[in-house]
């Protein structure tokens, strides 16, 4: 760990870097990391605060993949709610619902997936540029015509989502795939070797983010039992192979 990580987050409660920090030490560490994210000073210096967080993005997933309330607790009561409310909404004809209806149900899944995959720390409220406020925003856009899905953007840390004629499934899927971008862009350390290749490569979509994603997806599908979700885990396989080569068809709907 480096001098200036440690003075610029002296005040910090940091894990004893003389021993393997704790999963919940870590987590616990960048909640408060999180809730430094839109200090002034930190982003004018260093134009991003993440250019001193000390953990990589393969520690990073397999925190997620080990600890998260999906990986350590499958049978509690979070994701038997979640499980009902998902079943609930994709049941749901969203042809027929309207643009604030189908935003309201996206924010209530946001949370969800939040709770259950990145231990709340994407919708935690912090000291933002107006006050307290979710760490990640997110908002929906109803353009039907658009070419993209769904994008994360680092600068504002904030989610669009482009609603198109899609219905709740497909939405979701989008969703969990850029909070999965939100999570490695904010919370993974930039300086190391690797963080090209596992975050970064193929505009955001490295090695550890599809890590990260197939297991949020086979997840979901775990739990949901879903007919859609189980086709995306052999779709996910293809999606990464055409980031790789980076070859996507002008008229195919681009996650960002």
């Amino acid at each position: 760990m480096s001098s200036d990580f440690v003075h610029k987050f002296a005040t910090f409660s940091i894990p004893d870097p003389r021993l393997p920090p704790r999963d919940d030490e870590v987590v616990d560490f960048l909640r408060t990391c999180a809730d430094r994210w839109w200090d002034k000073d930190i982003l004018t210096q260093h134009q991003n605060a993440n250019s001193y967080y000390p953990f990589n993005a393969r520690s990073l997933v397999n925190i997620v993949m080990k600890s998260s309330v999906a990986a350590d607790d499958p049978a509690s009561e979070r994701i038997m709610r979640f499980v009902e409310r998902f079943n609930y909404h994709a049941a749901l004809d969203w042809s027929a619902l309207d643009t604030k209806r189908k935003t309201d149900i996206l924010y209530e899944h946001f949370g969800r997936l939040d709770e259950l995959f990145f231990f709340g720390l994407i919708t935690g409220e912090v000291d933002g540029l107006s006050g307290r406020a979710p760490l990640v925003l997110l908002e929906t856009d109803p353009d039907r015509y658009s070419d993209k899905l769904g994008a994360f953007k680092p600068t504002t840390a904030k989610i669009v989502i482009w609603l198109r004629d899609y219905d709740f499934e497909q939405l979701f899927l989008t969703l969990a795939h850029e909070m999965t971008h939100g999570f490695l862009s904010i919370f993974s350390d930039t300086r190391h070797k690797s963080h090209y290749e596992w975050v970064d490569q193929s505009s955001g979509h490295g090695k550890m983010f599809w890590m990260l994603l197939r297991f949020l997806i086979n997840s979901i599908f775990t739990f949901t039992k879903s007919n859609y979700f189980w086709s995306q885990i052999l779709v996910s396989e293809d999606e990464h192979y055409d980031c790789v080569i980076e070859q996507h068809g002008p008229s195919r709907p681009r996650f960002v």
